[in-house]
Order: structure tokens, then sequence, then C-alpha cells
């Protein structure tokens, strides 16, 4: 939640009227995993890594995860092998909760 809180204080920042403000601040209950960062990350070390069944990866890509792009021109640009799962531009994933998300640009 504290990666999400961040987020979300950016984009009221940097586009103020591209999501609704709450009158405080989102907190979590219970601490989460840590955001696993892949900066200018080979698309397939991301493939890899999210169809690895380990304690990082995923068997395959179901219902608890998804994968956020920026709009239909992202989507369209996705590789071939994440499109097998959920793909959602940020707008579509409004008010959704997954348990993994891969933001792809």
């Amino acid at each position: 939640v504290n990666c999400s809180s961040t987020i979300v204080q950016l984009l009221l920042k940097l586009f103020p009227n591209s999501i609704d403000v709450l009158d405080t601040p989102e907190r979590g209950h219970f601490p989460g995993p840590q955001p696993a960062l892949l900066p200018d990350t080979e698309v397939t070390a991301v493939i890899d890594m999210m169809l690895t069944a380990d304690e990082v990866g995923l068997m395959e890509l179901g219902a608890n995860q998804a994968i956020l792009v920026r709009d239909e021109e992202a989507k369209r640009r996705l590789p071939i092998d994440l499109r097998s799962g959920l793909v959602l531009t940020i707008s579509e994933s409004k008010g959704l909760e997954f348990d993994d998300v891969c933001l792809f640009d």
C-alpha cells in the first residue's frame, strides 16, 4: 500500500485531474511484499520471471495477476507471451485489486 500510495501522490501532483482525491491517505493493515523494480530489463527476462514457478515467479498468469499498460497502443505492443494473461490499461484497472501486478511500458 505504501508503494501504491506513493504512486497515487505522484499522479495527484503530476496529473491533478486524472483521479479522485481521497480525504485521508490509504493505509494497509498488514505489510506486503516489497515491489520488484526491473528497469531496462529484457522482455524475455520479465516473461521468464512471471511464468517460472518459484518463490518470485508464477506458474501461469491467473485471475489474481494482471499486467497493466499505459493505453491501448501499449496493449498492442505487448509481447505475445504476456497477452495470455489479464492485460488492462491503467484506467480499466481502476478499483480492481490483484495479488501480482506487472506495470509494462
